[in-house]
């Protein structure tokens, strides 16, 4: 293992290209912290830093689900009695010839089997 981080290592000829890519990758991943960190501590890019004014307001969303009823209200009170209308109830006599023709039915008598 030593061999690939060495550079006289597997009788290379002065260079060892697996090492020199190691060392190579190692050091851009410092360069990327180091940018990191920096990015981390910089204020923002943007401006001065102060929220800006609010924009307009969006569109209304939807209408959520109904809830469950409540209970019943009181009572109110009694409304003032109505006039009363032309078909709410006629009267008609007994003998009226309108009802001459309408029969009432009779109940036939039962015939006992009994002995």
């Amino acid at each position: 293992m030593s061999s690939i981080f060495s550079a006289s290592g597997n009788n290379y000829q002065g260079f060892n290209p697996v090492g020199r890519k190691i060392r190579a990758l190692e050091s851009n991943v410092e360069t990327l912290r180091k940018e990191l960190d920096e990015l981390k501590r910089a204020p923002s890019q943007g401006g001065s830093g102060q929220p800006g004014p609010a924009g307009p307001a969006g569109p209304p969303g939807p209408q959520g689900p109904a809830g469950p009823a409540g209970p019943a209200g009181p009572a109110g009170p009694a409304g003032p009695k109505g006039d009363q209308g032309p078909l709410t109830y006629i009267a008609m006599a007994q003998n009226n010839p309108v009802n001459a023709n309408v029969t009432t039915p009779t109940v036939a008598p039962s015939v006992s089997t009994t002995a």
